[in-house]
């Protein structure tokens, strides 16, 4: 058993000195850190930049680049003007999972494309509830569409979350808005009729990307309870073996401390 508990000592008493070294590393030399990074990606994959300095804390580093690029087999697939990306230092550093606290993208565009081919090298993003994420002049395309993304949102802490989202898609105004006032928030989303399943990334989804729908919704999320209600469309879609048709409808749904007290749906087909 002693032996047991030197060894653990050992190793954490190793890892926590490991994880000083990367800290120092990259809060004093953030260019040399990801130069080391940029050696450990594929050969496919190329990223530069202008500048970068670390304007975050010890614990907290936010990078901000200047003039930013991500190239995959030489097809560009990212690039911004400036942006800020933070993150918080933690052990699970160690196993390659981060925790993102800030993100902020000036005149970026973000190309949407199958790169499932050229696998990166295994790290697992988490998002803060406390993040900041901005985007000015942001373009997010995917072969045959693209869209303009405008907008704040602080915290994703129901209660303390605030902002809000636009995203015009050729002239057609979608938006995202939170309001809240320490305890009790309130909430718009208000979606133009798109396929917007093909903007996420995830393969669980790929039968269903195709599909056309909108939706209008207002609500509140309070510690009594939260409410919503709005309406949706759909537009006829067909992925698979199954055919959905054209269809709309309204929907209500209220709860209070916890369970669902009142729920409504009714839909008209066309």
């Amino acid at each position: 058993m002693k032996k047991i508990i030197i060894h653990f000592l050992f190793v954490a008493s190793c890892l926590s000195w490991v994880l000083v070294f990367i800290l120092s590393f990259i809060f004093f030399s953030p260019n040399q850190t990801l130069q080391v990074l940029n050696s450990y990606l594929p050969s496919s994959y190329d990223l530069q930049y202008s500048e970068v300095v670390n304007n975050g804390s010890f614990l907290n580093p936010i990078l901000e680049f200047s003039n930013i690029s991500i190239q995959i087999n030489d097809a560009q697939v990212f690039s911004a003007n400036k942006s800020h990306y933070g993150f918080l230092i933690s052990p699970t550093l160690i196993i390659g999972k981060v925790t993102m606290s800030n993100i902020h993208l000036e005149e970026a565009n973000i190309l949407l494309a199958d790169h499932s081919a050229q696998k990166m090298p295994k790290l697992k993003i988490n998002l803060d509830k406390n993040i900041s994420i901005s985007f000015y002049n942001t373009s997010l395309a995917h072969p045959g569409s693209e869209m303009l993304i405008n907008g704040q949102l602080d915290s994703l802490i129901p209660g303390l979350a605030n902002g809000q989202i636009n995203i015009n898609h050729h002239g057609k105004i979608s938006n995202f808005s939170i309001d809240s006032d320490g305890e009790d928030s309130n909430f718009l989303v208000n979606l133009n009729t798109l396929d917007w399943l093909k903007f996420f990334p995830n393969d669980y989804l790929s039968s269903s990307k195709t599909m056309q729908f909108g939706i209008t919704a207002i609500g509140s999320l309070t510690p009594k309870g939260s409410s919503i209600k709005g309406s949706f469309n759909l537009e006829e879609s067909s992925f698979s073996s199954l055919t959905l048709k054209k269809n709309y409808g309204s929907f209500s749904f209220q709860s209070q401390d916890g369970p669902v007290s009142y729920t409504h749906l009714r839909a008209h087909e066309t």
